[in-house]
């Protein structure tokens, strides 16, 4: 290690620099890793009732859109003859 400095001080000072942030780098990494995971799992635990609560509100509106039709369809019998 004392010869690296005595070759090039700077040199040495900027490898130990570099090396000390690439550590703290990966270890960051791994930390971001862990919690984007766990958002991805919390919101899995989510999607199942926000897809009933979809296709729940498909139903209602097709049963609207049938009434519609009918009452429109009572409307022209009794205005046409």
């Amino acid at each position: 290690m004392v010869w690296v400095f005595e070759a090039s001080w700077r040199l040495a000072m900027f490898s130990f620099v570099v090396c000390r942030t690439g550590v703290g780098a990966g270890t960051i990494g791994r930390k971001r890793r862990k919690r984007s995971g766990q958002a991805q799992e919390r919101m899995a635990s989510l999607t199942p009732g926000i897809l009933k609560k979809t296709s729940d509100g498909g139903v209602i509106v097709r049963a609207f859109r049938r009434r519609e039709a009918f009452e429109e369809a009572r409307f022209e019998r009794r205005n046409t003859g």
